[in-house]
């Protein structure tokens, strides 16, 4: 450009740049990590409370011949529901924090020349944190209903 006098490249200030951008991303890998454990944590622990309120029905429908199978099942579909449903209220919190830095967000990258974009999720990255989700609730289900029925066999 006609208009700029000197350029400086700063290379100590892009190393520095560089070394904050990998650490928020693996911040944010291990954030997430920990968000998912929490969520298969609360799932597991909700569909125990279930199983342990239902624990005499099970114990009569396993005397009549119920399999381990069979008695899961259901239970299995509460913990899909449970992680599909906290997958979309986990899109609806990410878009209403979209929506509240949008503002101060776009004044900042007008500072810089709008150089740079910032874009949500896209649909299949949200398709896939349902999906994630959903796993994630049928996982919870399967080892809390696992864990019940391996301590509570009929005998």
């Amino acid at each position: 450009m006609s208009e700029v006098d000197l350029v400086q490249y700063d290379a100590m200030w892009r190393q520095r740049l560089d070394a904050i951008l990998a650490f928020t991303a693996r911040l944010t890998l291990v954030l997430a990590i920990l968000l998912a454990l929490a969520a298969l944590l609360v799932v597991g622990n909700t569909v125990r409370l279930d199983v342990q309120g239902r624990a005499e029905e099970i114990g009569v429908v396993q005397l009549l011949g119920a399999s381990n199978a069979f008695v899961r099942r259901p239970f299995l579909y509460t913990g899909l529901c449970y992680g599909s449903m906290s997958g979309l209220l986990a899109l609806l919190l990410v878009g209403a924090v979209e929506f509240a830095l949008a503002a101060p967000l776009h004044g900042l990258l007008r500072s810089y020349d709008d150089r740079f974009s910032v874009h949500g999720l896209h649909s299949t990255q949200a398709i896939g944190l349902v999906v994630a989700s959903a796993a994630l609730g049928w996982i919870g289900a399967w080892l809390a209903t696992s864990r019940h029925l391996a301590l509570a066999r009929p005998g």
